[in-house]
């Protein structure tokens, strides 16, 4: 019986020391992706009704806009478009026109901006029905932090499967539009050149010498000639 037992604890102990001697790396492979964060755009639409040959919300339509507008927090980044009933030629009426107009003036003063482009998104429209679409880009942080792989040894000098977590997940965190990582913006800041006038301008006090006040002074030195 003992002899039984101390077989089988001498078994156990063996499968331990093999697994402690195992490649902790047996789940990470070099031909991963990179750490990176994943941008995709997704649309939330919310339907708008009109009344016949009107192009005006009524006001219950109007709450219920703005309910929908503060259950998906819209704001920066935001793109805003109309879908609306087409034609058989794919033409837009010359009602659904004006309404798409009367909704861009209705969102601008509360700060929206709607885009003049439709927007075709779900099933077709029944005359009276319009959809407005917000289009939205989402980011997917990676799967961070990654130590699958050990850090040391690395005989094969290649990167470790926790490389580029820090840039990649603070980078998605920090982005106000997620579209930015994707397509960028062109830069319409302050210049340079600009900023330097200025500061020149307030160490000399802002003041510049008038015309009569060169002419003066260029008199005065040519009378002094001889």
């Amino acid at each position: 019986m003992k002899t039984r037992i101390l077989s089988l604890l001498l078994v156990i102990f063996s499968a331990g020391l093999l697994t402690a001697c195992a490649d902790s790396n047996g789940h990470w492979s070099d031909a991963e992706t990179r750490k990176r964060s994943t941008v995709e755009m997704v649309r939330l639409s919310h339907p708008l009704y009109f009344a016949e040959g009107s192009t005006e919300l009524s006001a219950a339509q109007k709450q219920s806009l703005q309910t929908f507008f503060r259950d998906i927090n819209v704001g920066y980044g935001d793109s805003l478009s109309m879908d609306v009933p087409l034609d058989h030629a794919g033409h837009v009426s010359d009602i659904d026109q004006k309404r798409h107009a009367s909704i861009a003036e209705y969102l601008k003063k509360r700060g929206l901006m709607l885009s003049a482009e439709f927007t075709p998104y779900g099933i077709a429209l029944a005359p009276g029905n319009a959809r407005l679409v917000v289009s939205r880009y989402t980011v997917e942080l990676p799967k961070c932090p990654d130590w699958r792989q050990d850090s040391s040894p690395n005989y094969a000098n290649a990167t470790t499967s926790n490389f580029g977590c820090a840039h990649a997940t603070n980078l998605g965190l920090m982005v106000a539009n997620p579209k930015d990582l994707v397509v960028g913006q062109t830069y319409d800041g302050p210049h340079a050149a600009v900023a330097a006038k200025a500061v020149n301008k307030y160490m000399s006090g802002g003041k510049k010498k008038s015309s009569s006040t060169k002419t003066k002074t260029s008199a005065s030195s040519g009378g002094g000639q001889k």
